[in-house]
């Protein structure tokens, strides 16, 4: 049977920087579902998905975390052990198997690409609130809700970069909406998370005062993955 995810709580007043990762968005999205949008769903490979509840990031947590990352081979060093997220921590977390193909790279679209001008303001961006209303102001099961859900799913749960837009760059999957069950987004969701904590541990998100920004990426990742491997931390609000 496929575990739940824990709900974890934070303190408020901690929290200085925006995180990108939002899976209480996401919720909203998945509640709001017709049968037939989640049917859909689950025949694009997401089943487990559905399940998912929403966990509250730490942020005291999460910067004790990133202070115990060693870039050279990419674990955390926390109570003598050297652990590393790996695809099965994704599976367990996120109900996303190991398997399919592997996305490489993912090139930028010019603003006169079709799938830009469909889904991108005039001002050359896609709000994930514009996505969430429109999803849910019609019943539509085909290749346009498709595409707007998984730009939701990506900008929020799999590769998010802001709490407010998706990338555009990202329409660059989902042109054809057949293939998306045929990508191993166990792997590229874990490779997005870790590429971006190695480059803000490295310095290229850190300033004199210590983190200006949070990685880009799925956080509940690093969180919870530590409740699978027995580690508790209760000194931490």
């Amino acid at each position: 049977m496929f575990p739940r995810l824990l709900v974890l709580v934070f303190n408020p007043q901690i929290l200085v920087m925006e995180f990108a990762c939002s899976v209480g968005t996401f919720c909203e999205l998945l509640v709001n579902l017709t049968d037939e949008q989640t049917n859909v769903v689950k025949s694009l490979g997401f089943e487990y998905i559905l399940q998912i509840k929403d966990v509250q990031l730490r942020a005291s947590l999460l910067k004790f975390l990133l202070s115990r990352y060693n870039v050279q081979d990419g674990t955390f060093t926390i109570v003598g052990k050297n652990l590393k997220i790996n695809h099965v921590d994704v599976y367990y977390i996120l109900g996303l198997p190991f398997s399919g193909q592997t996305v490489k790279n993912i090139k930028p679209l010019p603003r006169d690409n079709q799938l830009v001008k469909m889904y991108a303001n005039k001002y050359n961006k896609i709000l994930i609130k514009d996505l969430l209303q429109e999803i849910q102001s019609g019943k539509d099961t085909g290749d346009h809700f498709i595409r707007m859900f998984m730009l939701t799913f990506l900008g929020t749960i799999l590769a998010p970069t802001s709490s407010e837009e998706v990338p555009v760059s990202y329409l660059g999957l989902l042109g054809d909406t057949s293939q998306i069950k045929n990508i191993n987004w166990n792997e590229f969701t874990l490779g997005f998370l870790m590429d971006n904590v190695k480059s803000v541990v490295s310095g290229h998100g850190t300033s004199k005062y210590g983190y200006k920004k949070w990685p880009c990426g799925n956080l509940v990742l690093l969180q919870v993955s530590l409740v699978r491997h027995h580690i508790v931390f209760p000194f931490f609000p």
